[in-house]
């Protein structure tokens, strides 16, 4: 009895020595080469990979065992997509994988596998690559990446396997962001240290169960933890930043409506670097859940901070019913933007108290055509803003922007103030910061109104990359208002140009055409601000303006005084036309006034110049001098200028009143304000004024010299005083004949009246 207990435990023994080496060395007798191709084989049946273009290759199989903990690792796994037809040969030669993998470990549960369940503890990857060569096309994506990972082979089955979202809906993040921005960078790479999914030990982990075929063979998980650390590295726009990513995640819902929930996300970056600025601390914060089904979201409550800017995106759900199911609410709290700005190493125009306090809202959607915002509110500094934006993809490129101001008028002028020349150049030298002013010592927390009209996107154009459309119904810019402002810029080929519409610019109106090449650089792409060498070009029309009030404007921001002063008339009024044709070369003030050029004509009606104050010479001649005043008024008054290098000439000044004729030349010198005219008015007997009784003819010279809104005025009106005393006499003569011989006959001069006749020229 003894002697068989003991063969019994010795049987079992080796059974078990046998099963335990065939578990171990199972794995061994495996052919890894061809179940690794069977995988790719299956991966590309299952998918749409293949009538996409995609090739997918799966390298060795480095590991396979069941012991202690069932584990299979792969390595060097790459799917690439083919180099279009029309790649160029530096396109061509660059590396064709979309995606790499250095390493892909996958690990299950040996307790669940005793079982007859294959259940996963973890996957982790490490030397993952996503790449887009530069320029290249990233060809069709998957069936699977533009409508969502959990569709099913029957779903494959009855659909065409590239299903393309139709024009003008809205799609969602997942399916269309990479595409979106592959179509804006120029080079984008995301790399990735590791990427792991977890399933803690309180936690199962997804199973299949290894006798069942139907649909009861799987059963979900519980919740897992991600994490991974990432790099991010592009160009036009450039791009540098590590991230780490944490998040918890699950499965729920039922079959069909599976949505993938992520808890307790963070996304962390501590130098991220966008564009030409320098680097700063990012954190992306939230939750949201993903319909494998659809692709979309839901849920959506995201939390970005960098430095001081705070923005966050939620769902619109239930506040806002009837806007479409993919668009965000966009919140951006109050922020000292200029205090940001210059933390990131980025100087702005304008006054140091300008951009303390900007807010706003708005509705934000990714669509096949772009990232849309749409009722977009902002408050900046108090005025409040309206607008509209389109950033567009690569079936819609450029991007499109509305804005408008309501409210009172807005005073642009801080906001456009040149930088001191003794700024540090913060692009050029990011060390040099300067002290960005105020930041938690303001509140900012303004109330944001929704307009009376929302603006709306102005549409798109072919070869224009941004089209940017203004209003506002009252607008202070320099010196001078405009009322009901419209603005239409479009940028495109490397030249910026725009259309103004002024509808009330001091009692007429003005319209005005600009047109100015943009410079280059590598972080801004083709179009990014005019170079210094560029040349502006103006056409405009002012039409109806009363040139008074808009001289008094010009001299009052000049001299820094209130308008209206009564010490300081105007030097010149009437309703004005005025046509100018030119172009400034630079790319401040300054430059522009010493090289403006081009061509000038003003037209006046009713005009008054200062300089030309006759009445003491019509009073003189007769004219009654209450109707003296408005004669010397001019009924028109036309010149025409040519300008050089700041300076501009006029040799065809031409006035007219009901007695007065005015003629000459002038000379105006941009970049010092100096004027110089030399003019002569000339008494003309008109059919319908008053008798000059013989004096027309009569010429007076004038001239101005100094300071456009002051000069000093010269008349020589002695001469022509004389002159008309001189004639006056002689008429009187004329009209008594026998006043001269009796002046001779009672002072007794022999010849008297004949010299008296031969001075006057009787």
């Amino acid at each position: 009895m003894r002697l068989m207990k003991r063969l019994l435990l010795l049987l079992l023994a080796l059974v078990g020595l046998s099963a335990l080496a065939l578990v171990t060395a199972g794995p061994l007798l495996i052919d890894r080469e061809s179940m690794a191709r069977r995988l790719e084989a299956a991966v590309m049946a299952d998918s749409d990979l293949i009538d996409s273009g995609w090739t997918l290759h799966l390298g060795a199989i480095s590991d396979l065992r069941l012991l202690p903990h069932p584990r299979v690792e792969m390595q060097s796994i790459r799917l690439t997509y083919p180099v279009a037809p029309e790649a160029t040969q530096q396109e061509a030669e660059q590396p064709a994988g979309a995606l790499s993998i250095e390493r892909l470990a996958i690990e299950g549960r040996v307790l669940p596998l005793l079982q007859g369940r294959l259940e996963l503890a973890s996957i982790r990857v490490q030397g993952l690559a996503l790449n887009r060569p530069l320029n290249g096309s990233p060809g069709h994506l998957p069936h699977d990446a533009q409508h969502g990972a959990g569709a099913s082979s029957a779903r494959h089955a009855t659909e065409p396997a590239t299903k393309p979202v139709e024009a003008g809906t809205s799609a969602d993040l997942g399916p269309v962001l990479l595409p979106w921005w592959q179509s804006r960078a120029q080079r984008l790479d995301i790399t990735a240290d590791h990427v792991t999914l977890h399933y803690p030990a309180d936690q199962p982990g997804p199973a299949w169960s290894l006798s069942q075929r139907d649909g009861d063979s799987f059963s979900r998980g519980g919740t897992a933890r991600v994490d991974a650390r990432l790099h991010l590295t592009g160009d036009n726009p450039r791009v540098n930043a590590t991230l780490t990513l944490e998040s918890d995640a699950d499965v729920v819902g039922a079959a069909g409506t599976e949505r993938l929930r992520l808890r307790g996300l963070r996304l962390q970056g501590e130098d991220v670097a966008f564009g030409a600025a320098r680097p700063l601390p990012l954190e992306l914060t939230g939750e949201l859940d993903y319909l494998l089904a659809t692709g979309r979201t839901e849920g959506l409550h995201l939390r970005l901070a960098s430095g001081a800017l705070r923005l966050r995106l939620r769902d619109l759900a239930e506040e806002a019913p009837g806007t479409t199911p993919m668009q965000r609410r966009m919140q951006l709290e109050g922020l000292d933007l200029r205090a940001w700005l210059a933390e990131a190493g980025r100087a702005l125009p304008g006054s140091d108290q300008t951009l303390r306090c900007v807010a706003g809202d708005g509705l934000i959607a990714l669509t096949p055509d772009g990232l849309t915002l749409s009722r977009l509110r902002l408050s900046v500094d108090g005025i409040p803003v309206a607008g509209a934006a389109r950033l567009g993809s690569g079936r819609r490129p450029g991007t499109e922007l509305a804005l408008s101001t309501h409210g009172g008028g807005v005073d642009l002028t801080p906001y456009l103030a040149s930088r001191p020349a003794s700024a540090p150049d913060l692009e050029q030298n990011p060390e040099q910061n300067p002290d960005p002013g105020p930041t938690g010592d303001l509140a900012c927390d303004p109330v944001l109104d929704d307009p009376a009209a929302w603006p709306a996107l102005p549409q798109p154009e072919p070869g224009t990359d941004l089209r940017l459309t203004l209003a506002a119904g009252q607008l202070h810019l320099s010196a001078l208002d405009y009322q009901d402002l419209s603005v239409d810029a479009r940028v495109g080929g490397g030249v910026a140009r725009a259309q103004i519409a002024v509808g009330a610019f001091y009692a007429g109106t003005l319209r005005a055409e600009l047109e100015r090449p943009l410079g280059q650089n590598q972080n801004q792409g083709r179009n990014a601000i005019a170079a210094p060498g560029s040349t502006t070009a103006l056409r405009g029309l002012a039409s109806e303006v009363d040139l008074g009030r808009l001289l008094e404007a010009l001299r009052a921001d000049a001299e820094g005084t209130p308008q209206s002063t009564p010490q300081i008339k105007p030097q010149i009024t009437g309703t004005a036309e005025i046509r100018a044709d030119l172009t400034a070369t630079g790319h401040d003030a300054a430059a522009m006034r010493e090289t403006l050029a081009g061509n000038v004509a003003v037209s006046l009606r009713d005009s008054r110049v200062a300089g030309l104050e006759l009445d003491e010479l019509l009073i003189r001649a007769g004219v009654d001098p209450v109707e003296a005043r408005g004669m010397a008024r001019l009924s028109t008054l036309t010149a025409t200028a040519q300008g050089r290098d700041g300076v501009f000439l006029s040799d065809d000044i031409l006035g007219h009143s009901p007695l007065l004729r005015v003629q000459g030349s002038g000379r105006f010198e941009v970049p010092t304000d100096r004027l110089q005219l030399d003019l002569e008015a000339e008494l003309v007997q008109s059919p319908q004024g008053p008798d000059l009784r013989g004096l027309e003819g009569i010429r007076v010279p004038i001239s101005a010299r100094g300071d456009w809104r002051q000069p000093a005025w010269r008349m020589e009106l002695g001469p022509a005083l004389g002159e008309a005393a001189q004639r006056l006499l002689q008429q009187q003569l004329e009209d008594n004949r026998d006043a001269l011989k009796a002046l001779e006959e009672r002072t007794g001069i022999q010849g008297l009246e004949q010299g008296l006749r031969g001075l006057l020229g009787l």
